[in-house]
Protein backbone atom coordinates (compact mmCIF):
# COMPACT_ATOMS: atom_id res chain seq x y z
CA UNK A 1 0.00 0.00 0.00
CA UNK A 2 1.42 3.19 -0.96
CA UNK A 3 1.58 6.11 1.81
CA UNK A 4 -0.74 8.07 0.43
CA UNK A 5 -3.14 5.77 0.24
CA UNK A 6 -2.91 5.98 4.42
CA UNK A 7 -5.80 8.04 6.13
CA UNK A 8 -7.62 7.35 9.25
CA UNK A 9 -9.90 4.81 8.38
CA UNK A 10 -7.77 2.24 7.51
CA UNK A 11 -4.87 2.81 9.75
CA UNK A 12 -5.82 0.45 12.56
CA UNK A 13 -5.80 -2.07 9.54
CA UNK A 14 -1.98 -0.92 8.64
CA UNK A 15 -1.35 -0.86 12.41
CA UNK A 16 -2.51 -4.43 12.55
CA UNK A 17 -1.55 -5.69 9.83
CA UNK A 18 2.16 -4.03 8.96
CA UNK A 19 3.29 -2.89 11.97
CA UNK A 20 2.73 -5.04 15.09
CA UNK A 21 3.98 -8.51 13.57
CA UNK A 22 7.31 -7.07 13.39
CA UNK A 23 7.18 -5.52 16.98
CA UNK A 24 5.76 -8.92 18.40
CA UNK A 25 7.48 -11.51 16.60
CA UNK A 26 8.83 -15.00 17.97
CA UNK A 27 11.93 -14.62 19.53
CA UNK A 28 13.59 -17.59 18.81
CA UNK A 29 12.39 -16.80 14.89
CA UNK A 30 14.81 -13.78 15.40
CA UNK A 31 17.64 -14.76 12.55
CA UNK A 32 21.08 -13.35 13.57
CA UNK A 33 23.62 -11.99 10.64
CA UNK A 34 26.31 -12.84 13.40
CA UNK A 35 27.18 -15.06 15.76
CA UNK A 36 28.40 -14.78 19.52
CA UNK A 37 32.29 -14.55 18.94
CA UNK A 38 32.40 -13.58 15.65
CA UNK A 39 34.69 -10.28 14.86
CA UNK A 40 32.96 -7.28 13.33
CA UNK A 41 33.24 -3.21 12.81
CA UNK A 42 31.07 -0.90 13.79
CA UNK A 43 29.44 2.10 11.62
CA UNK A 44 30.73 5.15 12.29
CA UNK A 45 28.83 8.13 12.83
CA UNK A 46 29.38 11.03 10.02
CA UNK A 47 28.84 14.56 11.23
CA UNK A 48 27.06 17.28 8.78
CA UNK A 49 30.16 18.06 7.32
CA UNK A 50 32.71 15.28 7.71
CA UNK A 51 33.82 14.18 4.23
CA UNK A 52 31.71 11.36 1.87
CA UNK A 53 35.07 9.17 1.04
CA UNK A 54 36.13 8.19 4.34
CA UNK A 55 35.07 4.98 5.46
CA UNK A 56 31.89 4.02 6.56
CA UNK A 57 33.05 1.26 9.11
CA UNK A 58 35.46 1.67 11.69
CA UNK A 59 39.23 0.57 12.04
CA UNK A 60 38.74 -1.20 14.91
CA UNK A 61 37.15 -4.75 15.45
CA UNK A 62 35.42 -5.54 18.09
CA UNK A 63 33.79 -9.38 19.22
CA UNK A 64 30.30 -10.07 19.85
CA UNK A 65 29.72 -10.91 23.63
CA UNK A 66 25.71 -11.30 22.97
CA UNK A 67 23.25 -11.26 20.39
CA UNK A 68 19.92 -10.38 21.92
CA UNK A 69 16.64 -11.84 19.88
CA UNK A 70 14.72 -8.10 19.16
CA UNK A 71 13.10 -6.91 16.01
CA UNK A 72 15.77 -6.00 14.25
CA UNK A 73 18.37 -8.13 15.84
CA UNK A 74 21.17 -6.51 18.04
CA UNK A 75 24.45 -7.25 19.41
CA UNK A 76 26.21 -6.36 22.86
CA UNK A 77 29.96 -5.83 21.70
CA UNK A 78 33.23 -6.33 23.58
CA UNK A 79 36.94 -4.52 22.92
CA UNK A 80 39.48 -7.38 22.43
CA UNK A 81 42.16 -4.78 23.01
CA UNK A 82 41.31 -4.47 26.64
CA UNK A 83 43.58 -6.56 29.61
CA UNK A 84 41.00 -5.67 32.32
CA UNK A 85 37.54 -7.85 32.22
CA UNK A 86 36.02 -5.37 33.29
CA UNK A 87 36.82 -2.48 30.38
CA UNK A 88 35.95 -5.01 28.03
CA UNK A 89 32.23 -4.10 27.91
CA UNK A 90 30.90 -1.68 25.37
CA UNK A 91 28.24 0.13 26.50
CA UNK A 92 25.32 0.01 24.32
CA UNK A 93 23.46 -2.08 21.60
CA UNK A 94 24.51 -2.38 17.87
CA UNK A 95 21.95 -3.14 14.78
CA UNK A 96 22.68 -5.75 12.47
CA UNK A 97 22.61 -3.03 10.27
CA UNK A 98 25.53 -0.89 12.07
CA UNK A 99 27.79 -3.95 12.01
CA UNK A 100 29.56 -5.17 9.67
CA UNK A 101 31.36 -8.81 9.54
CA UNK A 102 35.67 -9.18 9.18
CA UNK A 103 36.60 -11.68 7.96
CA UNK A 104 39.12 -14.06 10.10
CA UNK A 105 41.46 -13.49 6.79
CA UNK A 106 42.14 -10.27 7.37
CA UNK A 107 42.94 -10.77 11.00
CA UNK A 108 46.68 -10.56 9.95
CA UNK A 109 46.92 -7.96 7.83
CA UNK A 110 48.70 -5.15 8.86
CA UNK A 111 47.31 -1.89 10.83
CA UNK A 112 47.03 1.33 9.58
CA UNK A 113 49.96 3.89 11.11
CA UNK A 114 50.73 6.91 11.64
CA UNK A 115 54.80 8.31 12.31
CA UNK A 116 54.99 10.98 14.43
CA UNK A 117 58.41 11.10 15.06
CA UNK A 118 61.80 8.92 14.14
CA UNK A 119 65.13 8.38 16.30
CA UNK A 120 68.06 6.36 16.29
CA UNK A 121 68.67 4.20 19.30
CA UNK A 122 71.90 2.18 19.48
CA UNK A 123 72.14 2.23 15.93
CA UNK A 124 68.40 1.35 15.20
CA UNK A 125 65.71 3.35 13.79
CA UNK A 126 63.24 3.68 15.90
CA UNK A 127 59.54 5.42 14.99
CA UNK A 128 57.07 7.05 17.25
CA UNK A 129 53.79 5.89 15.85
CA UNK A 130 50.02 6.34 16.43
CA UNK A 131 47.20 3.08 15.12
CA UNK A 132 44.65 4.86 13.26
CA UNK A 133 41.17 4.05 14.65
CA UNK A 134 42.55 3.17 18.06
CA UNK A 135 42.55 4.67 21.28
CA UNK A 136 45.89 3.89 22.14
CA UNK A 137 48.41 5.90 23.43
CA UNK A 138 51.28 6.34 20.74
CA UNK A 139 54.23 4.09 20.85
CA UNK A 140 58.17 3.58 19.84
CA UNK A 141 59.10 0.44 17.78
CA UNK A 142 61.46 -0.48 15.62
CA UNK A 143 62.19 0.43 11.70
CA UNK A 144 61.88 -3.63 11.04
CA UNK A 145 58.69 -4.49 12.49
CA UNK A 146 56.98 -1.72 9.88
CA UNK A 147 55.73 -3.25 6.44
CA UNK A 148 55.70 -1.04 3.60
Amino acid sequence: MAPAEVNSENSYEILQREILPVLFQDPSKTKFKHKVGDEVRVKTRKTTFQRGYDPPFSHRVWEIKEAIPTAPPTYRLKDQTKKKKKDQHVDGLYYHNETSAFPASDATSEFQINIIKSKTVRGKLMHLVEYIGYPDPPKWIEDNMIMN
